[in-house]
């Protein structure tokens, strides 16, 4: 069974006969797998009839949050929590602080600082809400890390519809080595049945951090987790996990797995997880698994077991709030910003914001949204006043947008509606403002009789389906032929048609084949591999090929072939074959070096064009000359000389930003080319798109080759910040082969040259080493040889003795970058 390979091994072992505890294994897996795809059905005939079973209530969100300087409460809050919107009470108080406490060492290794002033601000958030509206709110959580406190208050008549054990809360501590001088605290609770999540966040302080900022943000989303309680979920009826959202975690009929459908992972009971432990021998363990073990399709079929934990993500509604600590862009002067502040130039102070512009460019904050600023920047006022702090016997801090709410709707059709996006001016205690966000928020409810009235007709109508006769489907066709071939990272797309030919639905799915771990080879992508099928109805699969690097070099040795044989399977039918065949078009990605020096030809130039080229080099060089290698791939010189004869070293941003700027269109004529030996002319336009394409070509070619410019055998065993890098340089270069030796001294003369033009294209020396790095010596590969133990690697230095722990791969990529680093700053020039 290709749910796990292991089976094959076994079953040799045994001289054909399969082990009964194997056989008993495999038939529980084939029964999960159906059970599995039919749930999933179910939930999707449940999601897309939920309007037949739930109601929808408006609430009204208040989300507010202020940076207190350290101050215990003194001034009156009441014009903090008194705006509201449409003239309603808000069903939601959510609230964040930083620095309720003064970020000093003792607070952050102590906690009982923190905790006695959370308990005053709780106290006095209390008393202000009973003033205004009354003994009407719930403190449903509160939580805090160091400075960083977030608090949510909810209306009692809501109460009742918020599980208690929906309520958990989760600290991530960032800052200086993780200590929770900065850091986020996250709150999540279910109101009725939408699940909301709050992060209440401190990220990196000064202006030019920005990058550490935006490293706090993704720590933040990727480290917070809730856990799952298997218990309540126990209790659950089939119906009520079945109408779950698509990202709940989901019980199992059998009452002891759990997994859930985003990420289709299984965990279980602690009985079951003794079952499954007990069972790792025939392939159910965690331990040495490798990635493909765990990505066997995209149903992640192998049984995998988890902490039953979720995200951030994982919610319908993500709000975020805090002191973010963004700033205006740092090339304008303090006194520019003070100027467009004291003009209330909105529209400059928001395009100069280091938020947005980050978020725009992707590289933080993705998906998340932020009403229009309408206010003046909240941050740093002289403390006790509605003044911007000039004093001349303090440090000087440019105004700036620092407190900030964001949020972001779920797939799942819930919506946020702002109503309200303000800030607080009147409160002086701190030298921030706060800042309030009121949203409306739809939310559903389940009614539990008419979900079950659903529900049940669901499940009569798949039961007569089922008990009628066994499953029948037929495919279009059953060869694919990419008949004109695949040219480089070009994708090329075939379709074929799975029908359901029977009385009953068909639950199928792509299984690889016995000797394999994944349903296809890593060139072609099956898109969907797994489905149900209702009586007559039909399903496209596509079916997408791509060369890439990895590919390329196999089918370039004579390693590997583009044909492969899909099984598609039919839960208790009879299986299917699907022949997919294709051709790789003459390519120079994915030769070795030697080939490369040896071929003078372009790499997908006809024989009678190789003809007149072999001529033409002979009646310059003669004939013994012509037929010598070249010292370096022609393609390398020709992509090079490119950027420098048009002088598109000088392009901004070139290599460090290209993979975003060049278009895919243009990086297909460059690969296109460069196999074909055409020329290439800048842009027209002179918007430097041509250079970028050929920028992203050129590691692309490098990234290609079967075995780095710098062989694994010779990877840099050096702490360069301990030796004699002259010297040692010296000593690297000699050890390397004469054609390695050519190619990454050309490369590196090459780098030297692009970074003296940082003044134009401001692209430093130490981000080319941190890109070249990576394609010139390929530290993870090297690294990932070493582990395999191949007697081919021929790696001479131990790794797990040289670097230990879980920082290999980074060490060694850090020690590449510094390798090359060294070469492009070096003083003197080398030659060939």
């Amino acid at each position: 069974d290709p749910l796990d390979p292991a089976w094959g091994a076994e079953l040799g072992a045994h001289g054909g006969a399969e082990d009964p505890a194997a056989t008993a294994a495999r038939a529980s897996a084939s029964r999960l797998v159906s059970q599995k795809i039919r749930d999933e059905w179910i939930r999707d005939q449940m999601r897309a009839r939920r309007d037949e079973f739930t109601q929808t209530h408006s609430l009204q969100v208040f989300v507010g949050t202020w940076n207190v300087n350290g101050k215990k409460p003194g001034e009156s809050i009441d014009a903090w929590l008194s705006v509201g919107g449409a003239g309603r009470k808000p069903d939601l108080y959510v609230l964040g602080f930083q620095e309720v406490v003064d970020l000093t060492a003792g607070n952050v290794v102590m906690d009982s600082a923190s905790k006695e002033r959370a308990q005053l601000w709780v106290e006095t958030i209390s008393h202000t809400l009973a003033r205004l509206h009354g003994r009407h709110y719930h403190l449903l959580a509160e939580r805090h890390l160091v400075g960083v406190m977030l608090c949510v208050f909810i209306l009692d008549q809501h109460v009742r519809k918020t599980p208690r054990i929906s309520i958990q809360s989760t600290v991530t501590p960032t800052g200086v080595m993780g200590m929770g001088n900065k850091g986020g605290v996250c709150i999540r609770v279910q109101v009725y049945d939408t699940t909301f999540c709050f992060v209440c966040a401190h990220l990196a302080a000064h202006r030019d951090a920005v990058e550490a900022r935006n490293s706090d943000f993704r720590n933040i989303m990727i480290k917070s987790s809730f856990q799952d309680d298997a218990q309540a979920l126990a209790q659950k009826s089939a119906e009520e996990r079945l109408s779950a959202p698509a990202d709940a975690t989901v019980l199992l009929p059998d009452g002891l797995r759990v997994y859930r459908r985003s990420s289709i992972e299984q965990v279980g009971s602690s009985e079951t997880i003794s079952d499954f432990e007990s069972s790792s021998s025939a392939g159910f363990g965690l331990d040495g698994m490798s990635e493909d073990d765990l990505h066997l399709s995209r149903l992640s079929l192998s049984p995998i077991l988890s902490n039953a934990t979720f995200g951030i993500d994982d919610h319908d509604y993500v709000f975020w709030l805090g002191d973010f600590n963004y700033r205006i862009q740092t090339e304008h002067r303090i006194e520019d910003v003070f100027s467009r502040v004291e003009r209330s130039d909105l529209a400059w102070l928001r395009k100069n914001d280091q938020l947005l512009v980050e978020q725009a460019a992707g590289r933080v904050f993705v998906g998340f949204k932020e009403a229009e600023i309408q206010f003046l920047p909240t941050y740093k006022f002289q403390t006790g006043t509605n003044h911007y702090d000039r004093r001349p016997d303090k440090k000087t801090r440019a105004p700036a947008y620092c407190d900030r709410i964001l949020w972001r709707d779920s797939v799942n059709e819930s919506h946020a509606r702002i109503l309200k996006y303000v800030s607080c001016p009147t409160l002086c205690m701190s030298d921030h403002k706060p800042v309030i966000a009121v949203f409306e928020a739809r939310v559903r409810e389940k009614l539990p009789e008419k979900r079950s009235s659903v529900f049940h007709s669901i499940i009569r109508q798949l039961d007569n389906w089922e008990n009628a006769e066994q499953p029948k489907a037929v495919l279009d066709r059953n060869a694919v032929a990419f008949s004109t071939g695949l040219a480089y990272m070009e994708s090329r797309s075939e379709r074929i048609t799975l029908t359901n030919v029977g009385r009953v639905p068909v639950a199928w799915r792509f299984a690889p084949k016995m000797e394999d771990r994944s349903i296809s080879k890593s060139w072609l992508r099956v898109e969907p591999d797994y489905g149900l099928l209702t009586p007559s109805a039909s399903v496209e699969i596509v079916l997408t090929a791509k060369v890439d690097g990895f590919t390329a070099r196999r089918v370039a040795a004579g390693v590997d072939t583009l044909d492969d044989i899909l099984v598609l399977r039919l839960e208790h039918g009879r299986d299917h074959f699907v022949c997919v065949s294709a051709t790789m078009l003459p390519t120079c990605f994915g030769m070795d070096l030697a080939r490369l020096v040896r071929t003078h030809s372009p790499a997908a130039a006809s024989r009678d064009e190789q003809e007149a080229l072999r001529l033409d080099r002979v009646s310059h060089l003669g004939e013994a000359k012509a037929a010598q290698p070249l010292k370096l791939p022609k393609e390398l010189w020709w992509l090079c000389n490119y950027l420098w004869v048009y002088d598109q070293l000088k392009v901004p941003y070139i290599f460090t930003q290209s993979h975003k700027l060049a278009s895919p269109a243009l990086i297909a004529t460059v690969r296109r080319c460069l196999d074909h030996g055409h020329e290439l002319v800048p842009d027209d336009d002179g918007g430097g798109g041509m250079a970028h394409a050929v920028a992203v070509v050129l590691l692309e070619f490098l990234n290609a080759l079967p075995e780095p410019v710098v062989p694994f055998a010779l990877f840099p065993r050096v702490d360069v910040d301990s030796v004699a890098m002259d010297t040692w340089s010296r000593r690297f270069l000699d050890q390397l082969p004469p054609l390695s030796h050519n190619v990454f001294v050309y490369v590196i003369t090459f780098l030297r040259e692009v970074s003296k033009s940082v003044s134009y294209n401001r692209v430093h020396a130490a981000d080319l080493a941190a890109i070249f790095a990576r394609c010139l010596m390929r530290p993870h590969e090297a690294l990932e040889r070493k582990r395999g133990g191949s007697s081919q690697n021929n790696i001479p230095f131990d790794l797990p003795q040289w670097i230990t722990g879980e920082k290999k791969d980074g060490a060694l990529l850090s020690v590449a970058e510094k390798v090359v680093l060294n070469f492009i700053q070096a003083e003197r020039a080398f030659t060939f």
